[in-house]
């Protein structure tokens, strides 16, 4: 075995013993980053101040073109969509942008998809 192979091993090693100790710490304290669940219970809060007079209590849609969030049709794309779509309001629909962060956002939407049969 020549020197320059055994230089490799040595730093692999270090470097694979460094990854161990750093996904460890990670797994162990927790600290990759800061990942929160969306909380429909603060989400059903917002909704009721912000969107229930034109959606309904039951989110069934009591204004003309209000959608039926029970049906699951208004809710068949992903979180992404719903979060432009309440930041920039649509038809009747207010724009959010600026009133609501995008933690509300996700909190609406986990609110709405609740209201799934």
């Amino acid at each position: 075995m020549r020197a320059g192979d055994t230089l490799v091993r040595e730093r692999l090693s270090a470097v694979r013993r460094g990854a161990a100790t750093f996904f460890m710490t990670i797994l162990l304290t927790g600290t990759a980053g800061e990942v929160f669940a969306a909380d429909p219970g603060k989400g059903k809060e917002l909704y009721e101040t912000h969107c229930e007079r034109c959606h309904g209590e039951d989110g069934r849609g009591q204004a003309a073109g209000a959608p039926d969030f029970t049906r699951g049709a208004a809710l068949m794309v992903p979180d992404t969509e719903l979060v432009r779509l309440l930041r920039g309001g649509r038809g009747a629909m207010p724009a959010y942008e600026g009133l609501l962060r995008q933690d509300d956002f996700l909190d609406v939407i986990a609110y709405l998809r609740s209201f799934q049969p």
